[in-house]
């Protein structure tokens, strides 16, 4: 198995940063991937069904796309997955890309080994007609596959991020990035991660990454920080240096991934409990179910004001649900133990 070995320096280690959300670029990529894999995941099955009927006839033309190397390992779009808010954002600027960015991202391809393909031989004649199809090939997947559960994917990064902001705080920077995942190890100043190819080997000629000697691709940071941004669909790390400009590079961590939530069920008993308390503080509960936040994390997760979330939080407290002890300038919430016993459905 190949390796990345990022070179990080004290200045890096001073500028990490922790982003509250998912990449709408990655997620749609490592959705894709989810989805080609030969998986005999069970809780995955109703969402890669689902998904299918959703692109109808366009799925083989679509999903063509969506594993071509342009869009899976160039930076062509791995470029846009921190700066861009939206996917339609990202693809405005996939669409603006330079000639010359672009010939360099297809020489960089050609020089990796493998066939040339189709996209690829089109958009190197300056095709802007390849171009646009691409585009809209990843719109209507990003559309129809990713969109529809979207607020799924914030939510679960945000679980993530509070997580990794509570490790940051209570343990360190060192402690934070040794515990990152068990595919990444940090020995100062390397931070590796193992990587795994997702690319068909068979029509693109030997991957670096299917090399049984094995393949070590070294990223010098450089001074220019670190972003560890949560994923929900990415079952692996993922990273991105781009060794042509100064934006900080950025490591992609798995949160804990909750499959069920692709089929629309939902943990313990909120079904039940939604009705009877409302939506908003139902999640509360099962947002607290995965440890203490405070007010404005919640308010982030599930979509409301801080000042609704404080409300919500005061009737749950009020009903002996939630324990809400002052820190500082902020308010940390944890479910009681006759909390996490109606969410269990207990009581």
């Amino acid at each position: 198995m190949a390796v990345a070995r990022m070179h990080l320096t004290a200045q890096d280690i001073g500028k990490i940063r922790l982003m509250p959300e998912p990449s709408p670029v990655l997620e749609t990529m490592a959705s894709a991937v989810l989805l080609r894999e030969n998986t005999s995941d069970l809780s995955l099955r109703a969402w890669r069904t689902r998904s299918a009927q959703a692109l109808g006839r366009a799925a083989a033309p679509v999903m063509q796309v969506m594993g071509a190397r342009l869009v899976m390992s160039s930076d062509a779009i791995n470029r846009h997955a921190l700066r861009a808010e939206s996917m339609e954002s990202a693809l405005d600027s996939f669409l603006a890309t330079p000639r010359s960015m672009m010939d360099r991202d297809l020489t960089y391809l050609a020089e990796s080994g493998g066939g040339s393909e189709r996209i690829e031989s089109d958009l190197r004649g300056g095709s802007r007609e390849a171009m646009t199809a691409i585009t809209k090939a990843l719109a209507f997947y990003h559309r129809n596959v990713v969109a529809p559960q979207w607020h799924l994917n914030v939510r679960q990064g945000h679980l993530g991020f509070v997580e990794q902001r509570r490790r940051l705080a209570a343990h360190g920077v060192d402690w934070l990035l040794r515990n990152l995942s068990p595919l990444i190890t940090w020995e100062p100043p390397f931070l590796t991660l193992q990587l795994i190819c997702h690319l068909d080997h068979h029509r693109w000629g030997q991957c670096p990454i299917h090399d049984p000697r094995g393949s070590t691709f070294d990223s010098f940071v450089e001074g220019r920080g670190l972003v560890l941004v949560p994923s929900f669909f990415a079952r692996e790390p993922l990273f991105y240096v781009d060794d042509f400009d100064d934006e900080p590079a950025v490591v992609f961590y798995p949160v804990a991934p909750h499959w069920h939530l692709l089929n629309g069920e939902n943990t313990g008993s909120f079904v039940e409990l939604a009705p009877v308390m409302g939506r908003a503080r139902a999640t509360i509960l099962e947002v607290l179910s995965a440890g203490p936040c405070t007010t404005t994390d919640l308010a982030r997760i599930t979509h409301v004001s801080v000042a609704s979330a404080s409300e919500h939080c005061a009737a749950l407290r009020r009903a002996s649900l939630v324990l809400s002890i002052r820190n500082g300038m902020s308010v940390n919430h944890s479910l009681t133990e006759t909390g996490a016993a109606i969410l269990c459905g207990m009581l």
